[in-house]
């Protein structure tokens, strides 16, 4: 039988440092920390699994917050359940502290909010030229399939004994689905539907086209209305990995052309996933070009010499909000929004 985690009193105290981290690494590291939180991830795996653990309890319940609120999703129906809100290896008997642990991590993100926002009210930014940039926001289902949905992106979710529904409504979503042959996972979006038994696959739905990118596995098309049904998909062309499918909206899908992708069009069209970028000593233009490109938001150095300034940080890739207030509090940059959405940064 796995002991409890508690019963380790090493683990038990890095999962109360790992706490911290993960408020901090939310927040945004200055050079400094950055060090000081490699050197302690690496000095140990019990820190790499308690970090883990954290960041996992973290996600959670920022979810029952409703910070990610971009999606309507009627699956899930014991999230508020006891169940739902425990680690993925979590032992019946783990004790209390563990509660204890996650609370922590709260308290120390309110707090770290908190004190930033009442020791830089000289930053320049008044509460009308701010703008909050949404993060990308991670839906996970019931089966273990994981949807991200790109900012202003809204889903909904029906699960059924015959198949797992999913249908777009906006925007573009990336699914990444647990493998059940006895159960389709299916994506409906605009009268086309997408079949995938164990895949990913990115979805972008505008005014014009459905676009649809495999990353990994195949995924089987065809129009709603033209559907045969569970037992027999006769009209359904494949998508393979790598390969690419855009629908025009009165478009016949049974004839539109499949092209392939390359490995650095690939990357490029998912540049929106966000994903932990290590900065080193790196100049500030550097880490403000990696922002633009993966961000609908535009960062514009105004004066040269802020440019003068090297950091040494971790940040996840959607989170430009974090990157902006560890310049402002730690950098002596400024920023500000113009009109248009554009974010002007300058030396105070």
């Amino acid at each position: 039988m796995k002991k409890n985690n508690f019963s380790n009193p090493e683990l038990s105290n890095a999962e109360g440092v790992a706490a911290e981290w993960v408020a901090r690494v939310e927040c945004g590291l200055s050079d400094k920390e950055s060090v000081e939180f490699k050197k302690w991830l690496s000095a140990s795996k019990l820190h790499e699994k308690a970090y883990s653990e954290m960041k996992w309890n973290s996600e959670e319940l920022d979810r029952l917050a409703g910070f990610h609120a971009e999606y309507d999703a009627s699956v899930d129906p014991d999230l508020l359940s006891r169940k739902r809100l425990l680690p993925r290896d979590y032992n019946p008997n783990m004790d209390w502290r563990m509660w204890g642990s996650i609370a922590a991590a709260v308290i120390i993100s309110v707090s770290i909010f908190l004190s930033w926002k009442v020791g830089n009210g000289d930053t320049g930014v008044t509460k009308d030229e701010a703008v909050v940039v949404e993060r990308i926001a991670s839906l996970d289902l019931e089966d273990g399939s994981v949807i991200q949905l790109n900012r202003e992106a809204t889903v909904d979710v029906a699960y059924s004994h015959k198949e797992r529904l999913v249908v777009l409504k906006k925007g573009e979503a990336n699914f990444k689905v647990a493998k059940n042959e006895n159960r389709p996972f299916v994506v409906e979006v605009s009268g086309v539907r997408l079949r995938a038994v164990g895949t990913e696959f990115n979805v972008r739905y505008d005014e014009r086209s459905v676009d649809v990118i495999v990353s990994e596995g195949v995924v089987a098309f065809a129009s709603v209305a033209d559907y045969a049904g569970y037992e027999s998909q006769t009209n359904e062309r494949y998508l393979e990995e790598k390969q690419r499918v855009v629908i025009g909206l009165d478009e016949d899908v049974s004839e539109v052309d499949i092209e392939v992708v390359d490995e650095e069009k690939l990357g490029e069209e998912l540049l929106w996933q966000p994903v932990l970028i290590d900065f080193e000593n790196a100049p500030l233009s550097k880490i403000v070009a990696e922002f633009n490109r993966r961000n609908p938001v535009n960062l514009v150095i105004v004066d040269d010499s802020s440019d003068d300034t090297r950091m040494t940080s971790m940040f996840w890739s959607d989170n430009i909000n974090a990157f902006i207030r560890l310049l402002e509090s730690n950098f002596g940059i400024q920023a500000k929004w113009g009109e248009d959405g554009t974010i002007y940064l300058f030396r105070k």
